[in-house]
């Protein structure tokens, strides 16, 4: 016990050290904030849902200023390499602003090559922008901050702000089992980062569909007590087993309702495969593959349109987020608890163990240590 506080404080006073050293150098590298500002750079990297979890403090940026001219800066995450500069074509999770009337504009960087970097610089720099906001990741480290801050200061804004460490990067497992609990949803720490004074309202989430394809709307019209699986994740030991997620469909259609599977063309196979082994019950239930076949919008659409959902803890489940659906999340000791549950269904996140396991995947839990009972009875606290 007394060697797990040691562990406790060392991670939490070099975690303070750390940030006090950021912070620092941001007020010398920008002392003075702009009165007048009309034009806003946010920065923000990451797949799906980093996109998602950014949603509301994006969306609090534009409330906070309403006619100013507001770019995303963000990475192509694992999408196709661009080939367009109409973002509005929609790339990666950034695609989740259409329509949406936050955004003015996105730009994009592919390489982290000197080339590619310096040209960005030149962009950026033309287009004089009076604040930036930095939305660090909640993985981030000391190094890659203290590298973004000199990329920032080279790029003549006359404000920046948000540089922050929130993850420790030793003795995590002891850091994860001290009392109370630190860490936050991204959501809030998104939010709070801003420092603008403005705290989290349901509203913040409220999204606009964008225009349906009559097909996908009549492929689910006739469907009932719909439940969205996406069993998709980047990270092999954040895959709950295909089997469980097969036992789940198979009592969801025999006595519930209908099952629609959703996620990236990756996992369009094992879907299908769970659907054809369904196939041989003769269930009177439907299920459909929209796996690879729905943009981001349409997939919001789809969980909206569903009693229930569950996934893994990847981008589909925060996307139920800007629904009312809740969603049972199947969530592994990789990462820090509380961080990545669906925000609204927090209460519905399942894993192995509260504490962290590490980065070693072999020393990971596994995340085949929760059982289908676990996730069908979190199911049923969700329709009942």
């Amino acid at each position: 016990l007394k060697m797990l506080k040691i562990k406790i404080f060392i991670s939490n006073s070099l975690l303070y050290i750390q940030n006090f050293v950021l912070s620092s150098i941001q007020k010398i590298f920008w002392f003075r904030n702009p009165v007048n500002i009309s034009n806003i750079l946010v920065y923000k990297v990451g797949n799906i849902g980093d996109l998602a979890t950014a949603y509301p403090a994006i969306k609090i940026i534009r409330y906070k200023f309403p006619n100013a001219k507001i770019t995303l800066l963000t990475s192509t995450g694992d999408s196709k390499r661009i080939k367009t500069k109409n973002w509005k074509k929609g790339v990666s999770g950034a695609s989740i602003f259409k329509n949406q009337n936050i955004l003015d504009d996105i730009l994009y960087y592919e390489k982290l090559e000197f080339k590619s970097i310096t040209k960005l610089i030149k962009k950026i720099r033309k287009k004089n922008f009076d604040r930036a906001f930095v939305m660090s990741a909640s993985g981030t480290s000391f190094l890659r901050e203290f590298r973004n801050l000199l990329f920032f200061k080279l790029l003549k804004i006359n404000h920046v702000s948000g540089f922050n460490i929130s993850l420790p990067s030793i003795f995590k497992k002891s850091f994860s089992l001290q009392k109370p609990y630190l860490l936050i949803n991204e959501v809030d720490r998104n939010i709070n980062n801003l420092d603008l004074g403005i705290t989290f309202n349901k509203s913040f989430f409220d999204y606009k569909f964008p225009e349906i394809n009559n097909n996908l709307k009549s492929e689910i019209n006739h469907l009932k007590n719909i439940l969205v699986v996406a069993l998709g994740s980047k990270f092999q030991n954040r895959k709950w087993n295909r089997n469980k997620f097969e036992s789940i469909a198979e009592r969801w259609l025999e006595e519930i309702g209908d099952v629609i599977f959703i996620g990236g063309k990756g996992d369009y196979e094992d879907s299908n495969t769970i659907i054809e082994n369904l196939k041989t019950y003769n269930f009177n239930n439907k299920s459909i593959n929209f796996c690879g076949k729905t943009s981001i919008g349409e997939s919001i659409y789809l969980i909206n349109q569903s009693k229930a959902m569950i996934a893994n803890c990847s981008g589909p489940a925060h996307l139920a987020s800007f629904t009312s659906t809740k969603v049972v999340t199947i969530q592994s000791s990789y990462n820090f608890a509380k961080i990545w549950g669906s925000y609204f269904s927090t209460k519905y996140v399942l894993r192995p163990s509260f504490e962290i396991s590490g980065k070693d995947i072999q020393n990971c839990k596994s995340i085949n240590e929760i059982e289908v009972i676990e996730a069908w009875t979190s199911l049923n606290k969700i329709i009942n």
